[in-house]
């Protein structure tokens, strides 16, 4: 196994960390959702650097990375990331997020079609219906809300809520769970709150293929509705669907969404 590597980049006008297991193989990169950090993607990362040279990165305001006051929107998120990509010279990775991740993946592959060659999009923020200002404006003071109320908590007490609230996940989800929740900045409640663009507009312009994974109705994010329509805008799109799981499908049936990952980016 090759020995892993933490190092952080100035891109797009901040300082971005990173963790790098490195190797050989074509690089990955993975970006982490709302309120984690990149080595949350820890197991992930631990299936996949056999095959490639995988890269955990923390958005800005998570983990590592800096916390400016301002600059918490989807398109700052998508130019953080590219920059990223950019500074580090890696030639068009494959990108893989979930949520909040999943969503700055996909802008960039709308955006820069040059930069990545596929992406896979983890329950991503997709709805049938587009929030109203005042629907955004509460779902960022409930996130803010949350925030606080964790970063008051201890590791130890982060994690016997988890591990009572997801007793589904696999232990060594726990602790990078718990440790993302201390050290993220309030301020990301922000993203939230932000106007982004209409997925079917993002999914329209993607170019590039890409593997849509969706949970089960009512638990994860993504419909079935959704899924079909997406999947069909997107000029190379197909689903990876995962039953019985909620929004963080990796965690929930990590073999699954290994197997569907491991054959989707090996088609290159």
């Amino acid at each position: 196994m090759a020995t892993w590597s933490t190092g952080s980049v100035t891109a797009n006008g901040i300082c971005i960390a990173y963790h790098r297991t490195g190797g050989s193989g074509p690089p990955l990169v993975l970006a982490h959702g709302i309120t984690d950090h990149g080595l949350c993607w820890g197991p992930v990362a631990r299936a996949l650097e056999g095959d490639y040279d995988v890269i955990m990165v923390d958005a800005r305001g998570h983990g590592e990375t800096e916390a400016p006051e301002h600059g918490y929107t989807w398109d700052i998120l998508r130019e953080d990331l590219a920059a990223f990509i950019r500074e580090m010279g890696l030639e068009r990775p494959h990108l893989m997020g979930h949520s909040m991740g999943a969503e700055t993946a996909a802008q960039v592959a709308a955006h820069y079609p040059e930069l990545v060659r596929r992406i896979v999009l983890e329950d991503p923020p997709w709805r049938e219906g587009a929030e109203s200002e005042a629907e955004r404006t509460a779902s960022g003071e409930r996130f803010r809300a949350s925030i606080l109320a964790r970063c008051g908590r201890t590791q130890e007490e982060l994690i016997a809520r988890c591990r009572a609230e997801s007793p589904t996940w696999p232990e060594d989800e726990l602790a990078p769970w718990a440790e993302a929740k201390i050290m993220v900045s309030p301020r990301v409640a922000e993203i939230a709150a932000s106007h982004h663009a209409p997925w079917r507009e993002t999914a329209r312009r993607i170019r590039v293929p890409a593997l849509l994974v969706t949970g089960e109705p009512g638990k994860a994010i993504v419909t079935p509705e959704v899924a079909r329509e997406a999947v069909g805008l997107m000029a190379q799109g197909e689903e990876l669907h995962v039953p019985g799981v909620g929004h963080c499908i990796h965690r929930e049936q990590f073999d699954a969404v290994i197997e569907g990952v491991r054959r989707f980016l090996g088609r290159t």
